[in-house]
């Protein structure tokens, strides 16, 4: 086991980061024999192939039955939701039991919502396979799904019994969602002080190979970051929503393209936004932008994207659960310094749009 964050009365469940896929395992038997509860599995139906042994051992070795999820942006849904409580009520699970969920963030947030609502609530397990979620969304308790076009519109806040992340996962990912989890680790580096961002550029090359003990580090970096801000606002009342940076627009632009731009994409794309209103609102100085950028070639994030329906894309974003009356943002005064809910006017929001993602390249 590479490293374990120890439960404290903020955050009550370990956090186990592994460099190797038998460290589930261990953790697994460590549980059942501490537990002794039915356990199950609850994974998504994508790593059928790629992780056919572990997802066996897991099978025949820990749990009382599974069950897999298509685990698309569209498919996060109430549908997918009954589609659990009806294999769980079929399987006689108890208000003992404990899940296993196995996935990405979208399967997390869906088991997680399930184990708070079944039987007014059980355990659960997540084990996050994607960089996205191992450095974000598997933290923090926050769990749901999506109504209509609104991201995450219906949920609650739920702890699992504990996150074990291994990074083997991450080596079977495509770039797609490789990128994604880059998205979301850009994020951090803007958001924290300078440390994360000198590291980020530092061992870029080694990030873009992704080297084990890079990635560990790095991903045990931003756990350590969301760790420390959900301690001091679980509820999402204040300083949680620094999180969120990048989120507004990205969410939108998630509904925009229909879902085939993946979160962290979308939410890097939100980032470019944000910062050009940051140079509107709080003199943000623009050189900034320039090095988000150049860390954005050098990583092979995408920088632009045509809004299909500015109107709708509107919509959105002032129907996010973030906003009340007014459009606000999380924006920066320079890295490490940020500013929550400002107030940002419709067309100060479509002119940042246009002097960003929507910039003259888009058309070439």
């Amino acid at each position: 086991m590479y490293k374990k964050m120890v439960r404290d009365s903020l955050i009550p469940y370990d956090i186990y980061i592994a460099d190797k896929f038998d460290d589930i395992t261990k953790r697994l038997e460590h549980i059942k024999k501490e537990e002794n509860s039915d356990m199950f599995l609850i994974y998504d139906k994508s790593l059928k192939e790629d992780y056919k042994d572990i997802i066996e051992k897991i099978k025949n070795n820990f749990v009382k039955n599974s069950f897999s999820v298509k685990c698309k942006e569209v498919n996060k849904n109430i549908h997918s939701i009954n589609e659990i409580y009806e294999f769980l009520i079929e399987n006689a699970a108890k208000n003992d039991a404990i899940l296993i969920s196995l996935g990405g963030g979208i399967l997390g947030d869906l088991v997680g919502f399930v184990a708070g609502t079944y039987m007014r609530g059980i355990r659960y397990i997540n084990i996050p396979t994607t960089i996205i979620s191992q450095v974000d969304s598997s933290v923090g308790g926050k769990v749901g799904y999506n109504f209509s076009d609104f991201k995450n519109y219906i949920g609650m806040f739920y702890n699992p019994l504990e996150v074990i992340i291994c990074i083997d996962f991450i080596y079977t990912l495509d770039k797609k969602e490789v990128l994604s989890g880059f998205g979301e680790i850009v994020k951090y580096c803007i958001i924290d002080d300078k440390d994360l961002l000198e590291y980020f550029q530092i061992n870029i090359e080694h990030i873009k190979k992704l080297n084990k003990n890079t990635m560990l580090e790095l991903v045990e970096k931003c756990v350590s970051i969301k760790r420390k801000v959900v301690s001091k606002d679980f509820r999402d009342k204040g300083l949680r929503n620094l999180l969120n940076f990048g989120h507004t627009v990205g969410h939108a632009i998630e509904v925009d393209s229909q879902y085939n731009i993946s979160h962290g994409e979308a939410v890097a794309l939100g980032i470019l936004v944000a910062l050009k209103i940051s140079e509107y609102k709080l003199s943000l100085d623009k050189k900034t932008y320039s090095y988000i950028e150049e860390i954005y070639d050098l990583i092979g994030m995408n920088k632009y994207y045509k809004i299909n329906n500015m109107d709708k894309l509107i919509h959105t974003i002032k129907g996010d659960k973030k906003n009340d009356s007014s459009i606000r943002f999380v924006l920066i005064n320079f890295l490490g310094s940020y500013e929550i809910g400002v107030k940002v006017e419709e067309e100060d929001l479509i002119r940042a749009i246009k002097e960003s993602i929507e910039g003259d390249k888009i058309y070439g």
